[in-house]
């Protein structure tokens, strides 16, 4: 979950969609223990898909700067 917080801190530019905002929300409550690790897991990788940050055919994460 750390790895996704960073990236989603990274990612943030000017006019953030709204996905961010949530997706950073979630991933900042699962690493408080605020709600389980697998719901941030799964909105982080709804937001990758969106942004296609996934690797085609995984559930893996392809993020270059």
């Amino acid at each position: 979950m750390t790895q996704a917080y960073r990236l989603l801190l990274e990612w943030a530019a000017p006019g953030s969609d709204r996905a961010h905002t949530i997706a950073l929300n979630t991933c900042k409550a699962a690493l408080t223990g605020d709600i389980e690790a697998e719901t941030a897991r799964s909105v982080f990788a709804a937001f990758a898909e969106r942004h296609d940050l996934l690797a085609p055919g995984t559930h893996c994460c392809c993020y270059f700067r």
